[in-house]
């Protein structure tokens, strides 16, 4: 009887401290799963942010405004629209001719001191 209860002592001490390490490790992972939880919150809350400032920042009024404001940029006017005969004269005269183009060389540029 006595080997019995014993035996049985050691059975209980040895089922208590595995029940407690896997509780602590229970908790750890509660932990570590609420840490997460928080950190994908606050991931969907700045993703959610973020889109509501690039919808302002890229509001076609804002745009319009700050274009106005520091391009000096406006509608076109009516007397700014040409016909298809007209822009390819224009083109003409403004595209160079290939004969007065004339590319860079490396013998154009100036060696900087010290090469």
């Amino acid at each position: 009887m006595r080997k019995v209860t014993c035996l049985g002592v050691c059975l209980a001490a040895v089922l208590g401290a595995v029940t407690y390490g896997a509780k602590q490790q229970v908790m750890i992972l509660e932990g570590r799963l609420a840490s997460l939880e928080r950190s994908v919150s606050a991931q969907k809350e700045a993703a959610h942010l973020l889109k509501a400032e690039w919808a302002h920042l890229t509001s076609p009024a804002r745009l319009e405004k700050l274009a106005q404001n520091h391009l000096n940029m406006a509608p076109m006017g009516g007397w700014q629209v040409i016909s298809e005969p007209q822009m390819s004269t224009f083109l003409d005269h403004a595209a160079p001719h290939t004969s007065d183009m004339r590319y860079a060389s490396a013998q154009d540029t100036p060696l900087l001191e010290g090469d």
